[in-house]
């Protein structure tokens, strides 16, 4: 996490050269089960993959798929039912499948 920062203060917070360490970052999140930090993470990261890639690109498919699930996880159904529907659109306009 602390080489994580110190990217983001070369790089920007949401610069090409933090993705990997980024999503290194929620991985670890999501293996650990901490959920709570896992969505900010998630957030950064679509971010960085938006600024990209564009916000409807399939690059973004597994992130947004994560942040569903970690919203859900939270008790926040209704957000993780707005990023289900923005995926089911990026899916439906790419022909991205599950």
């Amino acid at each position: 996490m602390r080489a994580s920062s110190i990217d983001e203060s070369l790089f920007g917070r949401d610069g090409i050269n933090i993705l990997m360490p980024l999503f290194n970052v929620c991985t670890l999140y999501h293996k650990w089960g901490k959920p709570d930090q896992l969505e900010p993470c998630d957030r950064q990261l679509l971010a960085v993959l938006e600024k990209q890639f564009g916000s409807n690109s399939p690059e973004v498919v597994s992130t947004l798929t994560s942040e569903a699930q970690v919203l859900r996880t939270l008790g926040r159904p209704k957000e993780a039912e707005s990023v289900e529907d923005r995926l089911a659109s990026i899916r439906s306009a790419t022909m991205v499948r599950p």
